[in-house]
C-alpha cells in the first residue's frame, strides 16, 4: 500500500492502471472493515488513494469520514485528501457537502483543519456558513482551524454574488476591519469590470 502511495502519480497517468488500483484498493478497505490490526494498512490504503483521483473512490471514501473506531484520525485525513483532489470532477458539490457536514463538525482538531483546508479546494459558496461558523470560538476551539477556515472561505469569495459580498463586508464582518478589507478587494475586482 506504501509503495502504491508512492508510485500514485504515475500510475495516475495511466487511466487503465488508475482503475485496476482503485478497484484493488476499494477491495481492501472492504474486506479490512471491523477486522481487528487493520488499521495501519488501511491508512496506507487510504493514502494511496490520494494521487489517483479517481471519482470512483468517492463512494469507498465517503463513508470513511465518519467518527467509527475503524476510520482512525489518519485514515479520515487521508479520506478528506483523497476527495479534495477531486476537485475537477462533477462530484465537487457533493465532496464538499460531506466534508463540511461530516469532518469539519469531527472531534479532532486536526480532522477539522484537514477539512478547513480542503474545502478551500473544493468548496463552494455553498460552504461558506460552514467555514464562517468555524472561525470564532466558542464553536471552533482550535486556532489553527479557525485560521484555516477564514484562508478557505477568502479563497471562495470571488464566487460570491456582488450582494452576498456586500452583505458578509457590512453585516458579518461590520467589526472587523481587516476581514471588511479583504471582501472590499474581491467586491472592487468584480465592480470595476461591471462599470
Amino acid at each position: 500500500a506504501r509503495a502504491l502511495a508512492d508510485l500514485g502519480p504515475e500510475i495516475a497517468k495511466s487511466p487503465e492502471q488508475t482503475r485496476d488500483v482503485a478497484r484493488a484498493l476499494a477491495a481492501t478497505i472492504d474486506r479490512t472493515t471491523g477486522k481487528p490490526g487493520s488499521n495501519r494498512l488501511r491508512e496506507n490504503v487510504v493514502a494511496a488513494m490520494v494521487p489517483l483521483k479517481d471519482p470512483g473512490l468517492a463512494k469507498v471514501l465517503f463513508p470513511l469520514l465518519a467518527y467509527r473506531q475503524e476510520n482512525t484520525t489518519t485514515v479520515r485525513r487521508y479520506a478528506i485528501r483523497a476527495l479534495a483532489a477531486m476537485n475537477a470532477t462533477a462530484l465537487r458539490e457533493e465532496i464538499a457537502q460531506r466534508i463540511a457536514e461530516t469532518s469539519l463538525n469531527d472531534v479532532e482538531g486536526g480532522v477539522r483543519l484537514e477539512a478547513a483546508t480542503a474545502l478551500g479546494l473544493v468548496g463552494t459558496a455553498a460552504q461558506a456558513n460552514a467555514l464562517y461558523q468555524h472561525m470564532y470560538a466558542p464553536r471552533e476551539t482550535d486556532q489553527a482551524v479557525r485560521d484555516e477556515a477564514w484562508k478557505s472561505l477568502t479563497s471562495l469569495l470571488p464566487e460570491f454574488p456582488v450582494i452576498d459580498l456586500l452583505s458578509w463586508a457590512q453585516v458579518r464582518f461590520a467589526n472587523q476591519p481587516e476581514k471588511q478589507e479583504t471582501v472590499y478587494v474581491v467586491l472592487n475586482a468584480k465592480l470595476i469590470p461591471a462599470g
